[in-house]
């Protein structure tokens, strides 16, 4: 995965913000001025839907950025509450900075493979979305990620991630994880889904 952090040069001149645990970072509607890069932690993107119920778009990790995409849009208001999930360090870029930086045609080549590469995860994440039962959420990510691996074996952060990035409550992931086990489509640890043979979805 390409990280726009590692073609920065000198870092230490640009500004660097510290969260704590659980603060925000801004508020769904809030105003973007330049883009933000993990040095360390997690933040999560979240929102809420006509009932409430928490929805998180997004989670995280070092070396990944958000605010690419509002920053030179028409509406450059954040989607969702920006929330750290655990202490994190950012480096901030002006759009005045983002754009000095882009003359340089390595760091531009991969300003834009990052955008082009959330591009696509924005689409896999609609289709997921697009899938009516649980079981078919499931066998969509097991279906992609197999593809993009070239392997039956998926590593995963954790079930409760899994359960977020899917967008559907954990304990109904559990359940649908055992069923396909007992159906002997797949098995799974902690850390890894196995697809077996009698899971034709390639």
């Amino acid at each position: 995965m390409v990280h726009l952090i590692d073609f920065i040069p000198n870092q230490e001149q640009y500004k660097l913000l510290h969260y704590s645990k659980n603060q925000i970072v801004f508020n769904e509607q809030d105003h973007c001025d330049g883009i933000y890069l993990i040095i360390q932690g997690e933040v999560s993107i979240r929102t809420y839907n006509f009932f409430d119920q928490e929805y998180t778009i997004t989670t995280l990790q070092d070396g990944s950025s958000f605010g690419e995409s509002l920053l030179f849009s028409s509406r450059p208001y954040y989607l969702g509450n920006v929330i750290a999930t655990k202490a994190t360090t950012l480096l901030f870029l002006s759009k005045t900075e983002l754009l000095a930086l882009l003359q340089d045609s390595l760091f531009l080549t991969h300003f834009l493979l990052v955008l082009s590469e959330r591009n696509l995860e924005n689409q896999f994440k609609i289709k997921i979305l697009l899938q009516k039962q649980i079981k078919e959420k499931v066998l969509f990510f097991l279906s992609e990620k197999q593809k993009q691996l070239h392997s039956s074996i998926i590593p995963i952060q954790s079930k409760e991630k899994l359960a977020q990035f899917l967008n559907i409550p954990r304990p109904s992931l559990s359940r649908t994880l055992l069923q396909m086990k007992e159906e002997k489509l797949i098995d799974f640890n902690r850390k890894t889904i196995i697809l077996l043979d009698n899971c034709k979805i390639m």
